[in-house]
């Protein structure tokens, strides 16, 4: 990856995975970190799966704008999101992964188990929030954010090519 598709990347990942909120606004928001990723995708020659993923990236994009300027939900809204949001992070981070493979295979493996393992959250998540059980969802959401967590280590430490 370029220095500069590397650096909107990570800025993406934090923009999306950090949330700090005054009030009901987050100074944050999610539309930035999913415009930084396709500015990442768009800055160096795309594969034809990262092509695919743009759509999906404007959809994203869009659908977080509106939430963070509108205050509604809708449970098929939020099913297909969800199911939207697993499969960009699973797709891009393979991608990520197998452009950084030859240089850097620690990293790459790094991303491969992260990608499952956060497939494997955000599902598990999604199931577990309908019972509304707050010792499972307080342990899944610990378990995720020390996943995050790595994940944002992994890139930092991903050298540009």
């Amino acid at each position: 990856m370029t220095a500069k598709g590397l650096t909107y990347l990570k800025w993406g990942f934090f923009l999306i995975f950090v949330n700090i909120n005054v009030g009901r606004w987050d100074l944050l928001p999610g539309f930035l970190g999913i415009f930084f990723l396709l500015k990442a995708l768009k800055s160096q020659e795309m594969t034809e799966t990262e092509r695919r993923l743009c759509p999906l990236l404007m959809i994203w994009m869009v659908d977080q704008f509106l939430h963070w300027g509108w205050d509604f939900h809708n449970g098929l809204e939020s099913l297909i999101v969800a199911v939207l949001n697993i499969y960009i992070m699973y797709i891009l981070l393979g991608e990520i992964g197998l452009r950084v493979e030859k240089e850097q295979p620690k990293q790459a493996g790094d991303l491969h188990f992260i990608r499952i393992a956060l497939t494997i959250l955000c599902v598990l998540g999604y199931l577990v929030s309908a019972y509304q059980n707050e010792t499972v969802t307080l342990g899944l959401s610990l378990v995720t954010i020390s996943v995050l967590v790595r994940l944002l280590w992994v890139l930092f430490q991903i050298e540009p090519v």
